[in-house]
């Protein structure tokens, strides 16, 4: 028994312990990690408009050109030779102290595409694919693909949500990335739904621009047909599946940026938050 005291000490000891890494350079991995998945963000936020614009419902190619551009500034934030997250490595830290430890489906299967997190550029990989099915799930809620409306108005309201939703999402990877500032995992960054976070300012904006495209008035009424699977019946509904699907892959995406395991499906209260294709 006198030996328990003992114990309970060197236990303390050991989980008080730091990082083998430098703290500094640590850190520094964490928001090139960050950095580089709002680029993509951004990247496939103009894709999406440009599909939308260009009405190739139908035909939005996974990834252009300009998407692409991110897709390697990503990767060069992460696993680059000269990348922050390299100089953590190379100062002691390992893989399993940057992002998740294994990937998720993310829509994409990305768990199958990355079975496995080992190196930078698995990390990197991960990363790249779990940004692209987050836009693929926002384009499935647009009920893309399907032949291009022929009402305008419809056109409007979809670009519309479209950007809603990917510039919301854009923005919880900047509060995701404050929140980390500093710390090392594990990380306890949950989803800041107050207007006082960007993603909370960016989420309060959804009823009202939802409610320009007059859906209750009966204007667009194929948005009430062809967005959220046919499930919404009013403008309410609608912004209440758009907010639950950015809410969604917000908390998806600090899970995959910060290594955090969140329950995302019942803190969205979105049905298909699985990620499952």
């Amino acid at each position: 028994m006198k030996a328990l005291p003992v114990l309970v000490l060197s236990l303390a000891i050991v989980a008080a312990a730091p990082s083998a890494g430098d703290a500094t350079a640590v850190d520094d991995c964490h928001r090139a990690i960050s950095r580089g998945m709002a680029a993509v963000a951004r990247g496939r936020i103009a894709q999406l408009g440009r599909c939308l614009k260009s009405l190739s419902y139908d035909s939005c190619i996974e990834t252009d050109s300009h998407t692409a551009i991110h897709e390697n500034e990503l990767r060069n934030h992460v696993a680059g030779a000269t990348s922050r997250c390299r100089a953590a490595i190379d100062s002691g830290a390992s893989v399993s102290d940057f992002g998740p430890l294994t990937c998720v489906a993310a829509w994409e299967d990305c768990d199958l595409e990355v079975p496995s997190i080992t190196t930078l550029d698995d990390l990197a990989d991960c990363l790249v694919c779990v940004e692209r099915g987050f836009d693929f799930e926002i384009r499935a809620e647009l009920g893309m693909p399907r032949p291009a409306p022929a009402d305008s108005d419809e056109r409007r309201c979809t670009r519309r949500i479209a950007r809603l939703v990917s510039t919301a999402v854009r923005k919880s990877i900047l509060d995701a990335a404050a929140c980390a500032e500093g710390n090392t995992k594990p990380f306890a960054c949950p989803v800041d739904l107050s207007q006082d976070s960007r993603f909370g300012h960016a989420l309060a904006t959804f009823e009202r621009s939802i409610a320009t495209c007059r859906l209750d008035e009966g204007e667009a009424p194929g948005v009430l047909v062809n967005l959220c699977g046919g499930t919404a019946t009013d403008a309410a509904s609608l912004t209440a599946c758009f907010t639950g699907l950015a809410t969604c892959l917000a908390c998806q995406t600090a899970n995959s940026a910060l290594g955090q395991n969140e329950d995302c499906a019942a803190f969205s209260g979105f049905a298909g938050c699985d990620g499952m294709p």
